[in-house]
Formats: C-alpha cells, structure tokens, sequence
C-alpha cells in the first residue's frame, strides 16, 4: 500500500510542478535585448548615505531579460453593471458564506490560485506551488504586485502569511471549510518578510488538495499593514491587489469598485463597476433587458428564450459545480434513523422539479455526492427516483422502530441565493406532505439563513432546528471536497451534525483521496465507494445539479465560468 501512494504521489507532483509553473507569462511583452555591461562606480546621495556600487570587474557581453511595464488599456467602459440575487453577508475569505460573494470581492483581494474557465489549476498571486510531498510545499510570489493603498507597497511574503493566518483564524467560517492539516499549517518567509518564498509546511498526512483550496479563496491577499490596522473589518472594506479598488457598499442596493491603473496585470478597459442587488427575478431580468445591467447571474429558465431572443441581450447556459441538497441532522431525531432519511428522498420527485421548475435544461437530477464536471462523476443515474410507496412503507418502518416521524418537522430554505431556491423548497415541502409527514416552512434571506446554519454542531442547533436546503458548488475542483467539507468528523465542522455517527471507514477513505491524483483510476475507484457509502447512508436529501444560465448583454464580449466566479478583467467591448 505504501508503494502505491507513493506513486500517486510522484504523479500528482509532476503535474502540479510542470502546470503551476506556466503562469500567466503571455500577459507581459518579453524583450530580450544584447547589452554591454562595464565596469562602474557609482555614488549616489540618498538621505546622506553613500552608496557604492561595483557591478562588473569585466567587460562582458550579455543576453538582459526586459519585461515591459503594463501599459493600462483605454477605458472602453465607462461603467458595467451586474446583477445580484441578495446582500452578501461579508467580504472577506473569513466569513464569506456564499461562492457568490466570493465572486464579487475577489475583484479586489485576489487568491494565490485560480481555476480557469476550464477548470485548469493556475497560478495567480503565486508564481508558482511546488509540493515536495502532500506535507511540505514550496511557494514562489509574483514580484513587483502592487496594493490598492500606496502606502502598502508591493506584495511581499509577509502579507501572505499575515492574510492566511487572517483567514483561518479561530472562530470564523472559513477555518471549516478546510482540512484540518490545513487549519495548523505553519507557513514560512525563507528568504525573509520581505522575500517572495514560502515553506508550507502541514500537520498530519497532509493534503495533496492546497492549491485547489487556495484557488476556492480560502485565502485573498491583502496587506499585512492593512490588517494591523483594521483587523476584521477587511471583510466590510477590502483591500488588495485586484483589478477594482473598493469605493462602497450599500447593504440591500449595490456595492461598487473603481479601476486599478497599476493592475499588475495592466488596467482593464473599465472604468468602474457596480453590483445592483436585486431579489426579484422578474426585476433583474427587466434590468439587464432594457439596458440597466450588463451581466444577470441566476436567470431563471422560462426567461431564458425571452432574453437570447431580445435585441441587444443574449443568454448562455454552462454545467455549474454546484447542486442543491436539503441538509438532515442525523444527531437528532427522527432523522436519526436511516429509513426515515431514505423516505424523505424517495418522496421527492427530482425529475418533476427539473421539468417543472428548471424547464428541463436549467437543472438535472443528481446522481449522488460526486459533482457531474468531475471526471469522478460515473455519469450514473439520478439517486433515489421517486417511488411515494416506498417512501410511505420506509416512514412506517420507521415509526415501528420508534422515530418520531408524526411530529411536526421544520424546513428552511432561502429566498434569495440559488434560482428558484425559495420554490425548490416548496417543491419538498408538496411532496413530504404527500407522504403523510406534518411539515412548515421557512424561507429566509440568506443573509439571516447561512450565518446560522454554517456553524459548528453546537451552536447552529440553537437557532436551527430541522433541515435546511443548501448549495454545494465545488470549487476545489476534486472529488473529496464535499466530504471534507459537509461530512467530516473534525472539531468545530459540520460533519458532527450532519453525518454523525458514521462509519469508522468515512474518514479513512477521505484521508487516502487527499493523497490522490484527481482522474486517476485509484481516485475514481475510491470516490465510487464514497459516493455509495453516503447515498446510502442519506445524510441529504439529494435533488438536482445547475446548469447555470446567464444573461449577458450584447454590448460586452464575456464567458461564464462553471464555478460562478466572474472574472471581469476579462470583460470587453463586442
């Protein structure tokens, strides 16, 4: 067995030191110039100090690398306009509860790494990440990568280790989602605070996972001065080194950035940007139509003809990395017993929502725990199909058994995050009612909704108690993170309320993926025992997987990417 991880090592190192080490090399002009270097002296006055210089000894002949300063592009935008569903409940990698409000300010604070439109791993504010084993990594910064605030300068190793710190602190949301040998890794400058290398060094076994977690925002970079400064609160005002510097929010109507003309990827061709938040579909869709917004996320199936066939908007559909679930706590009952929780799946009509709701192309029923881009994904058939005798005869089980299946259960859902999140949950609602189960409903803004539920075991009971619908949209870009995220057992997580007590094999299983090349036969043939461990086990009710559907106005050239995260330095004129 240790040969074998040892050989899956040695591959997953060579991808990630041959593809991390590409970079974004085809954004800079390269020169290459001949220049003849001769001895000099130079004196210069600087503050009353001398300094001596002697360069050469010989006169020498040399091949000198000139990189070209970034010339800013020409504002061809005055100002883009997108839509968006609901107020973000921060702004920051702490406290962020939604991919969504990750997509608006990692315009300003951006992450080390990134996943492409594709879904290739790159690098981003790293120049590179070389993993030496899934322990031990070494990580070079790109030089010369300016703050918003000038008095912060250039981004230096102390700044990254003072913002992942920052982001994994005790106490946030953030800290949940990541691996436990990621919450105590030790991070280190080796060529000094003001150097561009960094040692990661991780507890345990490790992860072979770092760079997607990096490239899901676990971590955005801003000034370690920023954050002596202003502490939590970079999370209301963020500061960092994207293409927009943050002007202001205002809760429930819009937040909005201006450009950043040294970008150290040159300025992009907008001048400023706004994020309208707007709840009501209908009005989101009336915006971008007649002319008010430019880019509408969440738009909901039965307008998808209406705005491609509209003059002067289009719209465009891509297979998202997130699915829908409806979240049981298995500590509590009656969902502590499995065939009740594999009732509450068999009551629902998955394929009826995606026919009904989702116009049979916004959504498909999924077919378990493993996201459909994943190559992970078997491409099987959807996961409980509907079968009310079954669901009924499996309540009546488990009412002999003793679950307290007749008392009333409490559904919450929101109304503002996902399409059609608020009449999904009413979807569940019909059909569990149609099973004969005694259920109330509770849509909320997600504003109110996420921060209580995205607790640890102890504290999200004291404000909810009975299942909740929710989103996963994966953007790591590896199987096992729905796992780690939902269903680990580890402290301060929120496997312990939702997949606890489990099988002993759960976390054994979970630390070998870690250890796994994405795609490879190994992790293919464990993530499909996964994926059947849990289905069984039902500690969700599974319902359906996004095709996300966009509109976009025809005034602008821009593409979706499947995890929601829209990079609008790639934004351009048609």
């Amino acid at each position: 067995m240790r040969s074998f991880r040892l050989s899956a090592l040695a591959v997953l190192s060579a991808s990630l030191l041959v593809g991390l080490m590409i970079g974004c090399g085809g954004e800079t002009e390269v020169i290459v110039e001949k220049e003849v270097i001769k001895e000099v002296e130079v004196e210069k006055i600087v503050k009353e100090e001398v300094i001596k210089e002697v360069e050469v000894v010989k006169e020498v002949e040399v091949e000198k690398i000139v990189v070209a300063t970034p010339v800013p592009a020409p504002i061809r935008i005055p100002e883009l306009i997108l839509t968006q569903t609901g107020n973000p409940v921060c702004l920051g990698a702490d406290c962020a509860s939604s991919v969504d409000e990750m997509d608006i300010f990692t315009q300003f604070t951006e992450p080390l790494m990134l996943l492409d439109p594709d879904n290739n791993l790159i690098p981003w504010l790293a120049e590179s990440l070389v993993m030496h084993s899934p322990t031990d990594w070494t990580m070079t910064l790109r030089q010369g990568v300016k703050f918003h605030e000038p008095e912060y300068g250039t981004m230096t190793a102390k700044d990254v280790i003072a913002s992942y710190y920052h982001d994994v602190r005790e106490g946030t949301a953030n800290k949940k989602r990541v691996p436990v040998s990621m919450q105590e890794a030790v991070l280190t400058a080796t060529d000094g605070d003001d150097g561009y290398v960094i040692e990661w060094k991780l507890s345990g076994d490790g992860t072979a996972s770092l760079p997607n977690h990096l490239a899901a925002m676990r971590t955005v970079v801003t000034a370690k001065g920023y954050i002596d400064v202003v502490g939590e609160q970079t999370s209301r005002h963020p500061m960092g080194t994207g293409p927009f510097v943050f002007q202001q929010w205002q809760p429930n109507v819009k937040i909005t950035g201006s450009r950043f003309d040294d970008y150290w990827r040159g300025a992009p061709p907008i001048q400023k940007v706004v994020w309208k938040i707007i709840p009501d579909a209908f009005t989101r869709k009336q915006e971008l139509m007649t002319g008010g917004a430019h880019i509408l996320r969440a738009l909901e199936p039965d307008s998808f003809d209406e705005v491609n066939n509209n003059d002067g908007t289009r719209a465009i559909s891509v297979l998202s990395s997130r699915y829908v679930y409806v979240v049981l706590d298995v500590d509590e009952a009656p969902f502590d017993n499995q065939k009740f929780r594999q009732a509450l799946n068999y009551a629902v009509n998955k394929q009826e929502i995606v026919d009904t709701l989702f116009g049979g192309f916004g959504a498909a029923a999924v077919n378990g725990v493993t996201h459909p881009f994943l190559c992970e994904n078997d491409g099987g058939p959807p996961v409980y199909q509907y079968d009310l005798e079954k669901a009924k005869s499996l309540i009546d089980e488990a009412r002999a058994e003793g679950a307290p299946v007749d008392d009333v259960i409490k559904l919450y859902a929101p109304n503002d995050r996902y399409v059609l999140d608020k009449e999904t949950g009413e979807a569940v609602l019909g059909y569990w009612k149609a099973a004969g189960l005694n259920v109330e409903y509770y849509p909320q803004s997600r504003s109110v909704l996420f921060p209580l539920a995205l607790r640890s075991f102890t504290e999200y009971k004291a404000d909810i108690d009975g299942p909740f619908l929710i989103g996963n949209g994966n953007g790591l870009g590896r199987a096992e993170f729905p796992y780690e995220l939902w269903l680990e057992n580890k402290d301060g997580g929120r496997g312990r309320a939702f997949a606890s007590p489990h099988p002993a094999s759960w976390e054994e299983d979970l630390a070998a993926a870690r250890l796994l090349a994405s795609c490879s036969d190994e992790s293919k043939a464990l993530l499909a025992k996964m994926n059947k461990d849990v289905v069984d086990f039902a500690p969700w009710v599974f319902l359906v997987n996004f095709n996300d559907l966009y509109g976009v106005s025809d005034e602008i050239e821009w593409r979706p990417w499947s995890t929601e995260i829209r990079m609008l330095y790639e934004v351009d004129i048609r």
